[in-house]
């Protein structure tokens, strides 16, 4: 199985920042007709805003991952974020 991120955005192009909607993450697995994916939620249970450019399974916990978010800000580090995976989608 492959876990994949991807976030969506109104750039212009390529290289141009625009505003965040939304990530989702994803899981795609050999012979499986469809990707399967659900949209990030903060701890609220909004729609989380932030740009995921990155993710990584934790190899100690089944049921969490880490991501990169991308604050598109010079000026500050991208953030680590601690995602808990919740229900059957990703197994």
């Amino acid at each position: 199985s492959i876990l994949y991120a991807a976030a969506a955005e109104s750039s212009p192009d390529v290289t141009r920042d625009g505003e965040v909607h939304g990530s989702v993450l994803g899981v795609l697995q050999p012979g499986a007709p469809t990707a399967r994916w659900t949209p990030l939620r903060d701890e609220k249970g909004h729609r989380f805003r932030g740009k995921v450019e990155g993710v990584v399974r934790d190899k100690v916990f089944d049921d969490r991952v880490f991501a990169v978010i991308d604050l598109d800000d010079y000026a500050r580090p991208s953030e680590l974020l601690e995602v808990t995976l919740t229900g059957h989608w990703w197994l």
